[in-house]
């Protein structure tokens, strides 16, 4: 671990060129050091929609809340 922190860099363009790292500790294999992987798929807004469920009184004061920073009244 500590020799893959002074080479860091060195390590970090073997990836980017395509090249799996394999950083150990104590002789265990610890982290795989990969190129980034771009997402080319563009979001699609709207996934959620008819499984999420807002309710009527969402906007609604809550009157205990409300008493907290007003004061009773």
């Amino acid at each position: 671990m500590h020799e893959a922190e002074n080479q860091l860099s060195q390590l970090a363009e073997r990836a980017r060129k395509g090249e799996r790292i394999v950083i150990s500790c104590e002789g265990q294999p610890w982290v795989d050091l990969v190129p980034h992987q771009h997402n080319t798929t563009p979001r699609q807004p709207g996934g959620y929609r008819g499984r999420i469920v807002i309710d009527e009184a969402f906007d609604e004061a809550d009157s205990d809340i409300q008493s907290l920073f007003e004061g009773d009244s």
